[in-house]
């Protein structure tokens, strides 16, 4: 991150002189992603040709892309004013599909019956954060690994050694 000290701009609350911006190179970070520039808003072409290895992938590159291939993604939204946007966004794409139900009111040995083994990766808002990761430790059969973003306090308290009575 940049700050641009002379960039002014009017905000709701007054004038913000100190704007962030990112003048990082974002279609680098895009190739290392596998994602295109499109999808995040970015209108740019690289003008650099795909590397063409030679090498050959060792057996355990070849089975790190096997995992790494996404076959499905289930996403679970609560606010019903996202479905327009999400199916907006999701046009398109066949392996990913966006549940409106609150995931804490669903019951998790119901839910694997229908699904292979699968691994969660997840944003997660304060309010849900330990009822939702003490479901899958505690509940889940089939989840192969759990991978959340939490806010740093939630993250303290979930790595905090027990309290000794």
């Amino acid at each position: 991150m940049v700050v641009d000290h002379q960039r002014e701009e009017e905000c709701s609350g007054g004038v913000l002189s100190k704007m962030a911006i990112s003048r990082g190179p974002i279609l680098k970070k895009c190739r290392a992603l596998g994602i295109e520039p499109t999808v995040i808003g970015i209108d740019k072409k690289s003008n650099r040709k795909p590397k063409k290895n030679g090498r050959k992938l060792s057996e355990y590159g070849i089975q790190l892309k096997e995992k790494q291939k996404v076959k499905f993604v289930y996403g679970y939204e609560i606010d019903e004013k996202l479905r327009p946007v999400l199916a907006q966004t999701l046009a398109g794409v066949e392996n990913a599909e966006v549940i409106f139900k609150d995931f804490l009111k669903i019951r998790l040995d119901e839910l694997e019956k229908t699904l292979p083994p699968y691994i969660v990766i997840a944003n997660l808002p304060y309010y849900v954060t330990t009822p939702l990761v003490m479901t899958f430790v505690e509940h889940s059969q089939k989840c192969q690994s759990l991978t959340v973003m939490v806010q740093e306090d939630v993250a303290d308290r979930l790595c905090a050694a027990p309290e000794k009575p």
